[in-house]
């Protein structure tokens, strides 16, 4: 909750401003990261939008039709765990699962589906181009 809110009292605003703001400049991200140990990890691809990091969080940089706006931040973890932080509409979500290897395409379908649900739930999905 203290990223949606400023902090809400356990950071101070500008540091939750500051994590959340492009910190590698104009440096490329790769266009997909191809796994040397299969068993952990499927190669993942890039993704087809802007996208940086910020201080512990990826971050994308544009407005996903039905999902997520510009700024939002994310991570996720080795296990399929994953969570994104929307603080400009306000929608933050959490999905976690114990399933190897990373990047399992049944579990990243059921996050793209969750965090549609969510944005339709609340009205907040961004609208198709």
């Amino acid at each position: 909750m203290a990223w949606l809110n400023d902090g809400a009292g356990v950071l101070k605003p500008a540091t939750a401003q500051m994590a959340l703001q492009n910190q590698i400049g104009s440096i490329k991200l790769p266009e997909g990261t191809k796994s040397t140990v299969p068993e952990w990890s499927n190669d993942v691809p890039g993704l087809p939008v802007p996208q940086n990091w910020g201080l512990g969080f990826h971050l994308t940089q544009a407005d996903l039709p039905g999902m997520r706006s510009r700024g939002t931040g994310d991570w996720a973890g080795i296990f399929n765990s994953y969570y994104w932080i929307d603080r400009s509409k306000g929608i933050g979500g959490v999905l976690m699962t114990q399933v190897l290897p990373f990047f399992d395409m049944p579990v990243v379908e059921t996050l793209m589906g969750f965090e549609m649900a969510v944005y339709q739930q609340v009205g907040a999905a961004v609208p198709s181009a």
